[in-house]
């Protein structure tokens, strides 16, 4: 059987992560990175490429889950196969980690100078 939570909690943990996303002078970032993911918020390995997410990252909730506003287009600084992500707040601060199977983007081998775009980035609100 799922675990289903009230839509108010739901909408509260939502908005909890995008104010954690837009906290700091400017807008959250998104990192790229090859290799092993770390432990929670540990140490990253080869950042590919670094992008911005709009402030705010996204909108406020009204559904279970949300879609993320739009993140600008980053240039691939290293080249690699990005395997993992992590978002931080525009102070850098850990906010999430996640797989590259999470996302939608137009690649996952990373060239320098290629375009890099996530094209999709919904959060669930956490009803399994």
């Amino acid at each position: 059987m799922a675990i289903e939570f009230n839509t108010n909690l739901v909408h509260a943990r939502l908005a909890e992560i995008t104010a954690a996303i837009d906290a700091g002078a400017g807008a959250g970032i998104f990192i790229a990175y090859d290799g092993v993911r770390p432990a929670k918020g540990g140490p990253g390995t080869n950042t590919l490429v670094s992008t911005t997410f709009s402030d705010p990252s996204f909108p406020a909730p009204s559904g279970e889950a949300i879609t993320a506003n739009a993140i600008t287009p980053g240039t691939v600084t290293m080249a690699g196969t990005w395997t993992w992500w992590r978002v931080t707040d525009s102070d850098s601060n850990f906010v999430m980690d996640g797989d590259v199977v999470d996302l939608t983007t137009n690649e996952t081998v990373l060239s320098i100078g290629d375009n890099f775009e996530i094209t999709s980035f919904v959060l669930n609100g956490g009803n399994t």
